[in-house]
């Protein structure tokens, strides 16, 4: 009969939980993947949220001219309007 070693080798230690060694790493790999995927995202959110405002704001000026542009052209168009009206009314 075989008596028990009082202490267990190193290699049957790591073949026992080789597994679990295994899952341990492959989830701090994860981890890793996933906390640079996660910032990376954020810095492209960062730059696409300042390219929306930028182009929101060239949008915004071209809305403000186009819309002083129309409010001139209403402005001559009824001062065309009197113009011609007051003119029939003087004949």
């Amino acid at each position: 009969m075989q008596t028990p070693n009082d202490k267990t080798p190193f290699v049957d230690i790591i073949r026992n939980y080789l597994p679990a060694i295994l899952m341990i790493g492959a989830g701090f790999v994860s981890l890793v993947l996933t906390w640079k995927s996660v910032g990376d995202t954020a810095k492209g959110l960062d730059s696409l949220r300042e390219q929306v405002q930028r182009q929101y704001g060239v949008q915004r000026e071209m809305n403000e001219k186009t819309n002083k542009e129309v409010d001139d052209l209403k402005l001559w168009k009824a001062y065309q309007e009197g113009y011609h009206q007051a003119k029939k009314e003087n004949q």
